[in-house]
């Protein structure tokens, strides 16, 4: 199918842009990258559509996003955030309580799908936007998405911020190989069927085109909010004897995000420091519990603080209130492509962080703005921590050279300019021919992680 390119619109001389999405207001990382990047667009206009998510049709979530299952009930619903107006896609109550059985989950994913397709693409015609703007390659957002556009005849943009088959393996612990065998394929479909891919990475865009799309693909990476992830001049923590080095994780506690990792090194640092050091966890996900009770048996219960999951809002002030951020993800297929949100929003705060050295981390920051670890043992990284905790000089240092370079190249401003770029090329993608992605030397529109705003 060949799309052609509108003329700018005489109303207020922007193109019209819908954008699927599974959570809106966001919560998630992908959530937030995708909202933040279409707030900050100059020349389109965006409406949504949002589709239910899949682990909270089956109630195999967190409990306090159990609520957000009503905006899928009863009749379509229709809300704004951000100067954004969202259609909520709606099911049936039998539907709804099929996803909840093992048994039946199937048989609910099957009658779904063409009913979802089928009231998206009718919005989609309705609307008549120039482009669709599709946030992952997810189950349910990913198919609906690409195919109510295929049906209305509209250009598809694919957002890819994360290996989405093994994020939801690895999220969930599934271990049944035809299921992720299907689920692989599903995301593999999605991805073949974009006109146009952005990734957050080079190892997401090799990940992307080993599952067999062949559509032009550039990176956009992740970044922060600069007006409000940024430090107050009196906001640094004044160092004294009495108040005890804060070591910060902020994310979804899961396997992958590092918990086994992160409570070798609170012992670790816990036998060596004592009570002149105190780790704050800033989040919830399917291993919080087992995490917090993991600390408590092993008598460390008294060195942390579970803050559970906190407003975005809130966000700046949490991180704000700490010394030193880590970032200690294991490698695994989740993470060895990605840059999560939370470092850039660390760097932006002008703190030091201790990350993992995985391929992702190291496309966007080098020793000198992060501490980069290759041995995630807990007795080198104790080392770090303890060095750290001994020279608030070279926090600083760390953390200052980190905020330059976030400031300088991971604002969401200047990335939805980017990301905008490719809107554009989505739009023309018959009539100008570009080269398909290779490699890291052939990406097609500037990498953020190389280039400067303009």
């Amino acid at each position: 199918m060949r799309f052609v390119a509108r003329e700018r619109r005489p109303d207020d001389g922007k193109r019209r842009a819908i954008v699927f999405a599974e959570y809106f207001p966001p919560y998630m990382s992908s959530d937030r990258r995708l909202f933040h990047l279409v707030s900050n667009l100059q020349d389109w206009s965006v409406s949504a559509i949002v589709t239910p998510p899949l682990r909270v049709l089956t109630k195999r979530c967190e409990h306090r996003l159990l609520p957000y299952g009503r905006s899928f009930a009863g009749a379509e619903k229709v809300r704004k955030h951000g100067g954004i107006s969202a259609t909520y896609l709606t099911l049936p109550g039998w539907l709804r309580r099929m996803f909840e059985r093992t048994a039946t989950l199937p048989m609910a994913y099957a009658a779904s799908i063409p009913l979802l397709i089928a009231r998206a693409a009718r919005l989609v015609r309705d609307s008549d936007p120039d482009l669709c703007v599709v946030g992952h390659p997810s189950f349910i957002t990913g198919v609906v998405g690409v195919a109510a556009a295929k049906l209305s005849g509209k250009p598809v943009l694919l957002d890819y911020p994360d290996a989405w088959t093994a994020l939801a393996v690895e999220t969930s612990g599934l271990h049944n190989r035809a299921a992720i065998a299907a689920l692989k394929n599903i995301e593999a479909t999605v991805a073949r069927a974009a006109d146009r891919i952005v990734v957050i990475t080079d190892s997401l865009a090799r990940y992307v085109r080993s599952m067999g799309a062949h559509a032009p693909m550039s990176i956009v990476s992740n970044g922060a909010e600069l007006d409000r992830f940024r430090p107050a001049r009196d906001a640094r923590p004044s160092k004294s004897d009495t108040r005890p080095f804060k070591v910060l994780f902020a994310g979804r506690l899961e396997q992958w995000s590092g918990v086994r990792e992160m409570t070798e090194l609170v012992e670790e640092v816990v036998k060596r420091a004592g009570s002149s050091v105190e780790f704050h966890f800033i989040g919830d996900g399917g291993a919080a519990i087992k995490f917090q009770t993991r600390l408590a048996r092993r008598g460390l219960g008294a060195h942390c603080r579970f803050h559970g999951y906190q407003p975005y809002w809130l966000m700046p002030e949490l991180i704000a209130a700490c010394d030193l951020a880590l970032l200690l993800f294991p490698d695994t297929q989740t993470t060895r492509p990605s840059s999560p949100v939370k470092l850039f929003e660390y760097m932006a705060m002008g703190k030091p962080v201790i990350a993992t050295g995985l391929p992702g981390v190291r496309e966007v920051v080098t020793d000198g703005e992060a501490i980069i670890v290759d041995d995630v043992r807990p007795s080198p990284i104790a080392d770090h921590v303890m060095r750290l905790m001994a020279s608030p000089e070279e926090c600083e240092r760390i953390g200052r050279a980190a905020q330059r370079l976030v400031n300088d190249r991971f604002g969401w401003r200047h990335l939805a300019g980017l990301f905008e770029a490719e809107m554009d090329r989505a739009v023309a993608v018959a009539r100008v021919p570009v080269p398909a992605y290779s490699g890291a030397a052939a990406v097609v529109a500037p990498s953020a992680n190389s280039a400067s705003p303009p």
